[in-house]
């Protein structure tokens, strides 16, 4: 593409292996910000107002949390479409990566070829987000901290917490999901979840009928449920206490539950799963403050 820049390495992050950086977007800087590839990669993301987003030829509109993952070879610019607007951008090589891109293949957020990956990142992809911004913007940031960045990132945007329980419901009930998913949140039951979405656990439990076609009782459950699920994998402790932690002391509901949901007992669940993904040590996460 003719009539582009391009920013090196060497010049762009100099200083190290990630750069981090917020951009100011107004109506009267636009010129500021010039069509431009990279030896690096980007990922960004709207952090208020609205911008246009000037990818490989075409132009769209993106407004706030929206994200993109931009690769070394696209040609690009983003500038204000009226009014102030805030972008938030790391930038970094994927060369070093490499073994990673390989390892998650179609989930890696920068693919060779194909399409740009983008979409909307929900409250708390951004509240987490925020808080990697604090550990990259470091003055001498480390390799092993911008890697662990990545495969948070790639899990957050491959496989969104609370994701699957989250589907067909409006944006405003999903968010608020994602968020319950949270092991803070899960003894809060559905008054604790209503709060999150600012609505009546009456309302919620209409939306979830009309778009689940269950109580919400059932989805907050459900979430309880994959979480212990995930736990009897990774920790060994003991069945009781992560029953009592989600919300579900009742260990003869909860057991009743549990089977229901997955066919097997909480104890042969821990069996059958570690016997087809063993751990090398299982982790004994201390529980969540209360």
């Amino acid at each position: 593409m003719i009539g582009h820049r391009h920013h090196d390495w060497e010049s762009e992050l100099a200083h190290g292996c990630v750069r981090v950086s917020r951009h100011s977007l107004r109506p009267d800087n636009r010129d500021e910000f010039q069509l431009h590839d990279h030896e690096y990669a980007e990922f960004f993301w709207i952090d208020f107002g609205r911008a246009e987003h000037q990818l490989n030829g075409g132009v769209e509109m993106l407004e706030a949390g929206d994200y993109r993952c931009v690769r070394p070879a696209d040609v690009h610019t983003v500038v204000s479409a009226g009014g102030a607007c805030g972008l938030l951008n790391i930038s970094f090589r994927l060369e070093p990566l490499a073994g990673l891109a390989e390892r998650y293949g179609a989930d890696w957020p920068w693919p060779i070829s194909g399409p740009q990956r983008g979409g909307r990142l929900s409250p708390l992809a951004r509240e987490r987000l925020s808080s990697w911004l604090d550990v990259l913007a470091a003055p001498l940031p480390r390799q092993i901290d911008l890697d662990s960045f990545l495969l948070d990132l790639t899990r957050m945007l491959s496989a969104p917490i609370g994701g699957a329980r989250a589907a067909g419901l409006p944006a405003w009930l999903g968010n608020a999901v994602e968020v319950f998913a949270d092991p803070r949140h899960l003894g809060g039951g559905v008054p604790g979840l209503a709060k999150l979405c600012g609505r009546s656990r009456e309302h919620i439990n209409r939306t979830v009928r009309a778009c689940q076609g269950r109580r919400a009782t059932d989805l907050v459950n459900a979430i309880r449920l994959d979480w212990v699920a995930s736990h009897l994998h990774a920790t060994d402790r003991p069945i009781a206490e992560l029953a009592a932690q989600c919300g579900l002391p009742n260990l003869s509901h909860f057991y009743k539950l549990f089977h229901a949901t997955f066919g097997v007992t909480p104890a042969e669940w821990r069996r059958s799963i570690r016997s087809a993904y063993p751990l090398d040590k299982p982790m004994n996460f201390a529980p969540w403050s209360r």
